[in-house]
């Protein structure tokens, strides 16, 4: 008789380990999409956001190996607390994971932002052309021939013209590697990549 209600436990105690081991995952695998979807927006491929998808890379690995300990533990030994223990480290590896995904939509964001900055700096060609053709000189501020409540896109910085008096640059620098940018001179009128 004393068998019965342990054979009766077991199933019961497998089942809400289960259900322990799905909730914990589900929850880390939320927190991750969410972390995942922040650090796109915030991060947009740049060079940091390299360095956080390599770092959690290289974690990941680490922890593979350790959430695969776990788990043969717990095969052997049944303990609640090596399972607990299992289920974090695939949930933290997990988390670090979805980095991955979130750098490929933060480099197609970047991609769009440049293309917007290069963009917002051909439409001032015209009016800087306009400029010139009055005064016979670029002017030395944007500012000038900058539209009222128009706001400069963030990848472009302070700094990103130069006037030379017969000539001007757009310069600014490419957020998502080592020195290297976008320039646009009025000598030759196209962008070109620098390194």
């Amino acid at each position: 008789m004393d068998k019965c209600p342990e054979s009766n436990a077991q199933p019961e105690t497998r089942r809400s380990r289960a259900i322990e081991s799905i909730a914990t995952i589900t929850v880390f695998f939320t927190a991750g999409c969410i972390g995942a979807v922040a650090t796109a927006l915030q991060l947009r491929g740049s060079l940091s956001h390299v360095i956080i998808v390599f770092l959690a890379f290289f974690v990941c690995v680490m922890l593979t190996g350790v959430s695969i300990l776990l788990y043969i533990v717990v095969l052997k030994q049944q303990r609640r607390g090596w399972l607990r223990a299992a289920n974090i480290t695939t949930g933290v590896l997990l988390l670090l994971a979805l980095q991955a995904p979130s750098f490929v939509y933060g480099r197609r964001l970047l991609q769009r932002d440049i293309q917007n900055a290069k963009t917002f700096c051909e439409q001032l060609v015209p009016p800087l052309d306009r400029y010139f053709r009055e005064s016979g000189t670029y002017p030395n501020d944007i500012a000038v021939v900058l539209p009222t409540h128009v706001t400069t896109p963030p990848v472009l910085g302070d700094h990103f013209y130069a006037s030379h008096g017969e000539y001007f640059d757009f310069n600014f620098t490419d957020p998502g590697w080592f020195f290297s940018g976008y320039s646009f001179s009025s000598h030759d009128r196209h962008w070109e990549h620098w390194d």
